[in-house]
């Protein structure tokens, strides 16, 4: 599915839930959420949300203290159905004040479970942010294989092909399993996928959630979809905390081949892959905190704080 993406001509992202924090006033937590506000080409604000944090106190508390307005927000996009990501979409809905959309994998909303020695520990969106909370808090839902256009110039990647030898699905503890039509079936987290952004004058802002599918296949499908983008900045969870060295090298050289001008790792990457990204990409790296905010019409200052 090859397309032109139009542009938009300013994009600011701000971390709303993420598992660090720099500043005092704000709570760090497992999870991750972020607000981008948008300048289409016309002029025009708009306000989309990618996730919606693991503890929900704790992201409503940094939205209210950053004193964040959602009213008129038009969208939020779930990266995946993990319950870090998950937590609360319907206040979001709700804060909206509009039949806000929300855009997700069919499979994100489905039972899933890790069977291991000990018996099989169940997992699913929490009670009160599932399908029918959503839909009675007034939210459209749109459930999509296939990439979505969001407004033009903003599109998710829908489900991303595994293409890369060396990207493999997250360790655990046992094996995943999801419920498909009352069936288990093994679990490949295919509900995984991104948000692109096109910049004017700069290209595509590619902002993932946990990025299941791999990083770099997750460029890889940015570049698919629409091939004249270039890739400008990469910003969310690489999920990388469970690698080694030897396993984070191949991604990180693959990354350097897309050139991109930012690069913020957060949320599951962890500490030894963001050092390595910090070194490979030290004058593109900004480190990542709940209340940071990356705005494409300014340098940001202070990277590393």
């Amino acid at each position: 599915m090859q397309r032109t993406l139009e542009s938009v001509k300013r994009l600011k992202v701000t971390t709303l839930a993420d598992n660090l924090t720099y500043h005092g006033r704000l709570l760090g937590q497992w999870g991750l959420s972020f607000l981008l506000e948008i300048e289409d080409k016309h002029g025009k604000g708009h306000k989309i949300i990618i996730d919606s944090a693991a503890q929900k106190t704790a992201f409503l508390f940094n939205i209210d203290r950053l004193k964040i307005d959602l009213r008129g927000l038009e969208a939020i996009v779930l990266s995946h159905g993990h319950r870090d990501h998950t937590a609360a979409t319907v206040e979001l809905a709700k804060r909206s004040r509009r039949r806000v959309r929300v855009f997700a994998h069919p499979h994100t909303f489905k039972s899933r479970y890790l069977a291991t020695k000990k018996g099989r520990k169940w997992s699913r969106i929490a009670k009160g942010e599932r399908i029918e909370d959503l839909e009675r808090a007034g939210a459209r839902l749109i459930l999509a294989r296939e990439p979505q256009e969001i407004i033009p110039g903003v599109m998710t990647t829908g489900e991303i092909p595994r293409l890369t030898s060396y990207e493999k699905i997250p360790r655990a503890l046992g094996k995943r399993f999801i419920v498909i039509e009352g069936r288990p079936q093994r679990d490949q987290i295919l509900d995984d996928q991104s948000l692109i952004v096109n910049v004017r004058g700069q290209g595509a802002w590619v902002l993932s959630g946990c990025a299941h599918s791999g990083i770099v296949n997750t460029l890889k499908r940015v570049k698919d979809i629409s091939p004249s983008s270039s890739v400008h900045a990469v910003i969310g969870g690489f999920h990388l905390v469970s690698r080694k060295k030897h396993e984070i090298k191949p991604i990180i050289d693959a990354l350097k081949g897309y050139k991109p001008k930012l690069i913020s790792p957060c949320h599951c990457t962890g500490f030894l892959a963001t050092r390595m990204i910090w070194d490979a990409f030290e004058k593109e790296f900004i480190l990542n905190f709940s209340g940071r905010t990356i705005d494409s019409g300014k340098m940001t200052q202070q990277r590393l704080i």
